[in-house]
């Protein structure tokens, strides 16, 4: 006679702990969420997350990539894991907007998906979504980000306000920028370079033999192209209509136009 397999006490035969792991597999609701999930995702692809911040978790990311470590070399308010993660993905596909953005992508379907099948266990039936499509939220386009895109969008595009000679002299907003991201630098010092339109040709940025600042256009500086910084900072803006955001906010595009 033989005797059936040793359970832990208080387990079911039959129970999860003994299933074969084809019985053990994903199920098709789950991967139904998921792939719905990022399918909604997908739409809003092109707009950039604001928790955590992009630019927080790409320059945290690029640091570990030149060897250093979170909290040792530099700090943030971020765990380490949202570096790591966006340094892997960056070794694989190269560093690049893109590449945040697939993982913030991939993210958001992922763990909308966990989220539910977690939900499943306390609530039964379809009502088990509502925490997973609440929990999908925070990977879209919060309505404060939104709005601080159209008014950015409006004052650059739309009524040209804002302050030139602040710009030029104060800010990195005339800095060339390569098709890699990173500043165009001075062969002679390293140090970052502006256009300077009177002399026609780039200089350091502190060259105090500069007449202007070109705060818009391409120029070619050596054997590569440079973007002045605002000029890219216009082009980002440019899809943020304030008709777009009031589709997030709930703000009328009319009032987004008037405070700005």
């Amino acid at each position: 006679m033989s005797l059936p397999p040793s359970q832990p006490d208080g387990a079911e035969p039959g129970s999860a702990f003994f299933r074969s792991p084809s019985a053990r597999r994903i199920p098709w609701d789950v991967l139904a969420v998921i792939a719905g999930s990022l399918l909604f995702l997908t739409l809003f692809y092109r707009f950039p997350i604001s928790d955590p911040d992009e630019g927080i978790i790409a320059t945290g990311a690029e640091r570990i990539l030149r060897g250093e470590i979170p909290f040792r070399d530099f700090f943030s308010e971020l765990g380490p894991a949202s570096f790591y993660l966006q340094a892997m993905i960056f070794r694989i596909i190269g560093e690049s907007l893109t590449a945040i953005r697939v993982t913030a992508w991939g993210l958001g379907g992922i763990l909308t998906g966990i989220v539910y099948l977690l939900a499943k266990r306390l609530v039964s039936g379809a009502g088990a979504l509502i925490p997973a499509a609440a929990f999908a939220f925070p990977f879209l386009p919060t309505p404060p980000l939104a709005f601080s895109l159209a008014m950015l969008h409006v004052l650059l595009h739309e009524i040209g306000v804002y302050d030139e000679p602040f710009l030029k002299r104060r800010t990195n907003a005339v800095y060339l920028i390569g098709k890699d991201g990173y500043y165009l630098k001075d062969d002679a010092t390293g140090k970052p370079v502006i256009w300077d339109p009177v002399a026609g040709r780039p200089k350091p940025f502190d060259d105090p033999t500069i007449k202007d600042y070109a705060l818009e256009g391409r120029y070619r500086v050596g054997n590569v192209d440079g973007t002045v910084a605002f000029q890219l900072v216009k082009e980002h803006v440019k899809p943020y209509t304030p008709e777009w955001a009031a589709m997030i906010t709930t703000v009328p595009a009319s009032t987004i136009r008037r405070i700005s």
